[in-house]
């Protein structure tokens, strides 16, 4: 899949929100805010039913989009029994701190909604405040972070960040729609985690701005993993239809690596 640049994404954004409402009721650029925090709650309601004790979600919000889906997803959650709480990045630290890191229970599931696709450069005191704030409860035994759409302090297009400690460290990224180009940077990949790109409504994935640049770098997903590994097949198909594979590993004493390769193989649909 395309990566996709921030014009993009915005560009996108503008056509999924002009194809999201229904006819006969006022257009609403909410709507697919909705649409993306319900994605986001069923990821972490996913993720949250593979743990050995139920979380607590904790939703760390900014004032822009990826705080929205944040706040909407964690009411989705609570509505579905987790216990929630949502904090809001203070407009300024000095006046109004964020809440101890020792206050909140483990284990917990963190949304980091702080920042978007917009950021460039360093992010403001209030925001480095909250992402430091985000990294503290990710360090923590038992507790996971969710970024929404993109870590907070990472420049989308670019990948870069001002400093280690200015960007979340995220265990998952929800990226929604598209992929954000910086997936596709090594530098980026520390920060993001294991990376899952949703739909949301809206028109087929764009190609890129220049189709013809064969060094514009592209994002393998899930579900082009999916289309691969899985592709239709006739009804009348056999084992010699699907290729055969010939494999020279291994040893009498190291066997390990002959079998996983024979399991890989076999699981990604060779015929002999």
């Amino acid at each position: 899949m395309k990566s996709a640049s921030v014009s993009e994404i915005r560009r996108y954004d503008e056509q999924a929100i002009a194809t999201a409402w229904t006819p006969g009721t006022p257009r609403r650029g909410d709507e697919i805010m909705r649409i993306a925090a319900t994605q986001l709650a069923a990821f972490v309601h996913d993720i949250a039913s593979r743990l050995p004790a139920r979380p607590d979600i904790i939703a760390v919000c900014g004032k822009g989009n990826n705080g929205g889906d944040a706040r909407l997803a964690a009411e989705a959650l609570s509505a579905r029994g987790y216990a929630t709480r949502i904090v809001p990045v203070p407009d300024d630290p000095a006046v109004r701190a964020l809440p101890p890191v020792d206050a909140f229970p483990s284990p917990c599931i963190v949304l980091d909604g702080i920042l978007g696709i917009g950021l460039t450069g360093a992010p403001r005191h209030a925001a480095a405040t909250a992402i430091a704030f985000v990294n503290a409860l990710g360090q923590r035994p038992g507790t996971l972070v969710v970024a929404v759409d993109i870590p907070s302090g990472l420049e989308a297009d670019t990948g870069r960040f001002a400093a280690p400690d200015a960007v979340v460290r995220a265990d998952f990224t929800v990226s929604m729609g598209l992929p954000k180009r910086c997936f596709a940077r090594p530098e980026a990949l520390a920060c993001c985690g294991s990376v899952r790109v949703v739909p949301i409504a809206g028109p087929a994935v764009p190609e890129s701005a220049n189709p013809g640049d064969s060094a514009e770098p592209e994002i393998f997903t899930e579900a082009d993993c999916t289309l691969l590994l899985n592709p239709r097949r006739a009804w009348d198909a056999h084992k010699g239809s699907f290729g055969r594979v010939r494999l020279l590993a291994g040893s009498t004493a190291y066997p390990g690596a002959a079998v996983l390769a024979a399991c890989g193989a076999l699981r990604g649909g060779a015929g002999l």
